[in-house]
């Protein structure tokens, strides 16, 4: 009854996203994951009440006149480990379309031709997709228990349902695996990138967390790891502490430079020099950055624009023709996104 739940969100209004959680524990085991520890058992809400309190917060809270929220974030840790009563939530929140967007965390090779058919009828950005991938090498994924994860299947899924073109599509890897080295995360990420069309990549670093099995696995894989939370890995048999590093700061110039501000110029530079292979792209421009110390201190949209060119131009990557060109699409990116005019030589 709406009794049961009307004190569940007081307040809600005040806060730009609300978490939502319809299950508790996880099917899977992973080695990293303190879901893991639950050994397979999931207690979850049937879909009828999810969409009953659902349509009871949006009512009482979205709907009023000062409300802030504009996303709803399911927090359970595999949205979709019951297939049938994911896609009866996927369908009633589809055919009541309101205006919030969802967002889920998703097991990629589990969806079946229902959840397609559904999904690919969903009014645009009525839901946004956190994909779990981890890992792209067969070894790792045996290693902290995903040993029935099968690549192609989430590759050719995710890809699917990015062609829809009404998901956003976040996919996820983790840097500090077992027996995950420079090489193959990088292939990992070239591979998912190139395959999926994902809207966005995110590179996690593996945390320790206390009561997991990988902590306990620590010394056969050499792991070093900060001793107070979050216990983020340092280093291990596979990786460096500079490997780790290299990820970070390339982390931190993929968030910049594939976002919608250098659209047209990130396209161009990828498609044009470093085609499956965008990983050695983000880690020129990293290198760039360090190499001018621009990591250390703030800088300004305009000299961001300046370092996208300055680094393909220094790598000799772009000359001539290319680089007239490239300076043309930067030109036109930052006054499409600041709506100011930049000068480039």
């Amino acid at each position: 009854m709406m009794s049961d739940i009307k004190d569940l969100y007081k307040n809600a209004e005040n806060y730009h996203i609300i978490y939502y959680e319809s299950s508790r524990g996880c099917p899977f085991g992973c080695s990293y994951c303190v879901s893991g520890i639950s050994g397979g058992k999931v207690r979850a809400k049937n879909a009828e009440t999810v969409l009953r309190e659902l349509e009871f917060i949006e009512n009482r809270h979205y709907s009023c006149e000062n409300s802030k929220i504009n996303i709803i974030k399911f927090c359970d840790r595999t949205f979709n480990f019951d297939i049938k009563r994911a896609n009866a939530i996927y369908k009633g929140l589809i055919e009541r379309a309101g205006s919030l967007p969802y967002q889920f965390e998703i097991y990629p090779v589990l969806f079946d031709e229902e959840s397609f058919e559904i999904l690919k009828n969903a009014p645009k950005d009525l839901f946004r997709f956190e994909i779990g991938v981890q890992s792209l090498n067969k070894r790792t994924l045996d290693a902290v228990g995903r040993k029935n994860f099968d690549i192609d299947k989430a590759l050719e899924n995710t890809a699917r349902i990015k062609s829809f073109g009404n998901i956003n599509i976040h996919a996820g890897l983790i840097a500090g695996l077992p027996f995950e080295d420079l090489k193959s995360f990088t292939s990992g990420f070239d591979l998912l990138y190139e395959k999926t069309k994902a809207d966005f990549i995110q590179i996690g670093f593996l945390k320790l967390l206390r009561g997991t099995r990988i902590r306990k696995e620590a010394e056969a894989h050499g792991y070093i790891y900060e001793e107070a939370p979050p216990y983020g890995v340092l280093r291990n048999n596979y990786m460096s502490f500079e490997d780790l590093a290299f990820l970070r700061d390339t982390e931190k110039i993929y968030n910049r430079y594939s976002s919608k501000a250098f659209e047209k110029s990130f396209e161009y530079i990828y498609n044009g020099y470093f085609s499956g292979n965008v990983f050695k792209m983000l880690g020129l421009l990293a290198e760039y950055w360090r190499d001018n110390d621009f990591f250390s201190r703030p800088q300004s949209q305009k000299s961001v624009f300046e370092a996208f060119l300055n680094a393909f131009e220094k790598a000799g990557i772009v000359n001539g023709s290319g680089r007239f060109f490239l300076i043309e699409l930067l030109e036109r990116d930052f006054y499409d996104h600041d709506g100011k005019r930049l000068k480039l030589t």
